[in-house]
């Protein structure tokens, strides 16, 4: 075997490169797992809350801003709250519909009612989180295999009940 020193320098490089980079993917995953934990514990924790008082306060939204933003990253809120309602029908007396609430007729009730707004028992509640840029360990192995990043995408709700009146 003949010693090229050109194949020594890019053998060197790539082992460099290698031990560098590798640790370096692993704790950024690491730290994105983190933050995916700490984002659905939030986003789990306000949903829960909501579907067993029945009420989404304004107050709790910061909270759970405040909590989001400590992961590090920039999230896009979306929330659903769908009204069960009965109105008449000729044909069956009556029938069951459900009215939609966005995020947007959220906080506009927020601003009418002090920050509350109230839910009924039946009522379906959603919430979707989604980071607006991807994660740091994901950035990195685009860089090095391709692609693009990944974005953290984290719903919640379900049902609004055992509401006390």
């Amino acid at each position: 075997m003949t010693d090229n020193p050109i194949a020594k320098a890019f053998a060197s490089l790539f082992l460099i490169l290698g031990i560098s980079v590798l640790p370096l993917m692993l704790v950024m995953n690491n730290v994105d797992n983190q933050a995916r934990s700490a984002a659905e514990a939030a986003v789990q924790d306000f949903a829960d809350n909501a579907r067993s008082t029945g009420v989404l306060t304004k107050a709790d939204f910061e909270v759970l801003k405040a909590k989001l933003q400590a992961t590090g990253y920039v999230y896009h809120v979306e929330m659903l709250h769908r009204s069960k309602m009965a109105i008449p029908d000729d044909a069956q007396g009556y029938r069951d519909v459900y009215k939609a609430y966005n995020f947007e007729d959220i906080s506009n009730i927020w601003e009418e009612n002090e920050g509350i707004y109230a839910m009924k028992n039946g009522d379906f509640y959603q919430i979707l989180i989604t980071s607006t840029t991807p994660t740091i360990g994901s950035k990195i192995y685009a860089a090095n295999y391709g692609g693009s990043g990944i974005t953290l995408n984290i719903p919640a709700g379900g049902m609004v009940g055992n509401k006390k009146e």
